[in-house]
């Protein structure tokens, strides 16, 4: 639905560079929590979304809800886990 969140982590052939922010988000996805669940986490590549997007900005997160994007993560930290992911989430109130 329109309503709800969705949470897109763009990923990369460098698991270095986007793996650790692709688990944060696949946990967060399969979390048991009533606010997690009220979301849907995806991931696509991130050629595949957006033409020529530079690795640099890599880990990418964008943020849906009423057909538009609320929120982007650019250049997000490579170490940043399911916990920050969630903090940072929940800041944005995309759990609200």
């Amino acid at each position: 639905s329109m309503d709800h969140w969705v949470v897109v982590c763009l990923t990369s052939s460098d698991t270095n560079r986007t793996g650790r922010v692709e688990r944060a988000v696949q946990e967060l996805a399969v979390a048991p929590s009533d606010a997690c669940r009220q979301v849907k986490f995806v991931h696509i590549t991130a050629c595949a979304a957006i033409e020529n997007w530079p690795v640099e900005q890599l880990p990418t997160i964008f943020c849906y809800r009423h057909g538009k994007m609320q929120h982007q993560f650019v250049s997000m930290p490579i170490e940043t886990n399911a916990e920050d992911l969630y903090q940072l989430l929940q800041a944005k109130q995309v759990f609200d």
